[in-house]
């Protein structure tokens, strides 16, 4: 092979190798910024005005998710001889997360 295409290939292999770090690099980036957000999901409402009083009542709450047409319950921290219905509301999108505040059972 000529000593001009040898270092051509060479060269090429070489960026190759790099982007693909650089790639790699980003997509580990973001799959960590993924994890975190997704630890952070019981914590945030998808919404900057939360469906709690300002006050709550000690109640305790519930979380929901929206998935598959249907809200599921994720976490159930109410009170004892307090309960959490579910939204009557549809999801505004897949995976939506809503805080609701309990109520004392009847």
């Amino acid at each position: 092979m000529h000593p001009l295409a040898q270092l051509l290939v060479s060269t090429s292999a070489a960026a190759i190798a790099v982007v693909l770090f650089l790639i790699l690099r980003e997509i580990r980036n973001v799959a960590h910024l993924l994890h975190k957000l997704l630890k952070r999901k019981e914590i945030y409402t998808t919404s900057p005005h939360s469906a709690l009083p300002e006050k709550p009542s000690g109640n305790g709450y519930a979380i929901y998710m929206y998935e598959q047409g249907a809200w599921r319950l994720e976490r159930d921290l109410s009170a004892p001889g307090c309960e959490c219905s579910p939204p009557t509301m549809p999801g505004r999108f897949e995976n939506q997360v809503i805080r609701r505040e309990s109520r004392p059972k009847c």
